[in-house]
């Protein structure tokens, strides 16, 4: 009778597994054209070359989790006060998880003014999506990353 109830409760616990919702269904999802979401911003400065190779831009580079938001894709900030505006996703953090994004800042104090907010996120346009599994460059950049300084990213 035990092995029973054993046998059944396995059975109940993978069907509900099955049918349960994926975890946080708006975390890793890629946004469409012209979607809006709610993201968290955080700024970050560094003097290290993006993922792309090119130099960081104030009031215009963010850094974005690549599965969400593609390097290369335009978005427009609502929400962050001066700092709302169209920018291009041109790096990639280490901290930088779903739906979380990193502006660029030319100061460390101006990227501590800005701190930790909620924003709202629009996609103007998407740049398709890379394949990075066997590119070296990957590595690279989160090495790099690394060296960057992100403000708040690991307040979480």
């Amino acid at each position: 009778m035990e092995m029973r109830k054993s046998i059944l409760l396995v059975a109940v616990s993978l069907l509900s597994t099955l049918f349960a919702p994926a975890g946080d269904p708006k975390h890793k999802q890629p946004m469409n054209r012209h979607e809006r979401g709610k993201f968290v911003a955080f700024a970050y400065t560094s003097n290290k070359m993006t993922k792309e190779g090119k130099p960081p831009v104030p009031g215009l580079t963010i850094a974005a989790d690549p599965e969400v938001l593609p390097l290369g894709s335009r978005v427009r900030i609502n929400g962050a006060g001066p700092w709302s505006g169209e920018y291009r996703v041109g790096d990639i953090g280490g901290q930088i998880k779903g739906r979380k994004i990193d502006i660029y800042m030319q100061s460390v104090k101006e990227a501590l003014l800005f701190g930790r907010r909620e924003i709202e996120v629009v996609l103007l346009n998407s740049a398709p999506p890379r394949n990075n599994k066997t590119n070296r460059t990957v590595q690279t950049a989160s090495i790099l990353s690394s060296y960057a300084a992100c403000y708040g990213c690991s307040a979480d």
